[in-house]
């Protein structure tokens, strides 16, 4: 027996379940954007958020917009200028790195050595006519005293004043080496910190404190959730499939007392596929007979002589009907 139905379960599509889906997310997208973009106000300006319009898919476009008070303003100008100046400032002290690195050390050391030089000559001025003296008046006294040239008495005195003025001379010549070292430091301490300069004036200006701007408190986000309709729509569509097996378990209970119709598939038109038995396991399909009538549901003949083919009555025209009692 199969039978007559005035609509049937129909499988969602899945490119409209798809589309209804993608439109319901860019729905709630846009919406949680919306949410998050809330508009601040303070006491230095404000941040505000606008639509402008939507780009080549639909979705929202916005733009913010940030009005700063007169005074923050001022102030925000007045700390661009500054790091303007600030930057050409750096440029110009870049070259003069350049030329600094591009310059060589003076030669302190000849410098310190003819200090040395002039030092040493200043003390031996002063020693000189000092020691030319004490020699005359050595060689007069050992005259006076009968001391001849050549005795031991001689030779003793002489070599004490030798040694008087070697240590001296040592002396003036130690005074004048640390003269010359302290002065070729001093020089090369002076020379460096002048190449120096530069790279800390340049330091300087990077590290000194600068204005800052204004800032804005975040909002706290948000957001809504999403709606499953894909889920809503396949879950609608099951419901609908289950009520209609239930109606076929009812056909199909009715056992021996059904009466056979032809279910030869040529006999049938517009056949579409709905599911299964839901006993045996038989596809089942949505069809109309080619003499026309109303929407039918049920299985066919061919399906059903190939794994039950004592359930298959053969019509005097040659065409195949079923049995439904035996598939019950």
């Amino acid at each position: 027996m199969e039978a007559v139905i005035s609509s049937s379960p129909k499988a969602p599509d899945p490119y409209a379940t798809s589309a209804a889906q993608t439109q319901s997310n860019q729905q709630t997208a846009a919406y949680n954007a919306a949410l998050n973009r809330v508009s601040t106000y303070t006491p230095y300006g404000s941040l505000v958020y606008s639509q402008t319009g939507k780009d080549s898919t639909g979705a929202p476009e916005y733009r913010a917009d940030v009005n700063l008070t007169p005074q923050s303003q001022e102030q925000l100008t007045n700390q661009q200028n500054q790091d303007l100046a600030i930057s050409r400032l750096g440029n110009a002290l870049t070259g003069q790195i350049n030329n600094s690195l591009n310059t060589p050390m003076p030669d302190v050391a000849t410098d310190a050595k003819a200090a040395q030089d002039a030092m040493y000559a200043k003390q031996a001025a002063y020693l000189d006519p000092q020691y030319q003296h004490a020699q005359s008046d050595l060689d007069a006294k050992l005259a006076n005293q009968g001391i001849m040239q050549g005795s031991t008495a001689y030779g003793r005195s002489q070599d004490d004043l030798a040694r008087q003025k070697e240590f001296a001379y040592g002396q003036a010549r130690d005074s004048a080496i640390a003269g010359g070292l302290n002065q070729e430091q001093q020089a090369y301490s002076l020379a460096a910190a002048r190449q120096l300069q530069p790279y800390n004036e340049l330091n300087a200006l990077r590290n000194g404190t600068q204005i800052q701007n204004p800032t804005f408190n975040p909002v706290p986000s948000a957001t809504a959730a999403g709606t499953d309709v894909s889920g809503n729509i396949n879950s609608a569509y099951q419901a609908r499939l289950a009520n209609s097996n239930n109606f076929m378990n009812g056909l199909f209970s009715l056992g021996a007392a059904a009466i056979p119709l032809a279910s030869d598939r040529r006999l049938k038109r517009h056949i579409r596929r709905i599911g299964k038995t839901p006993v045996m396991g038989l596809p089942l399909y949505v069809y109309r007979y080619i003499w026309g009538g109303p929407e039918r549901v049920g299985v066919m003949a061919q399906d059903v002589r190939a794994r039950f083919p004592h359930a298959i009555i053969q019509r005097p025209d040659g065409f195949m009907a079923v049995n439904y009692g035996l598939l019950s």
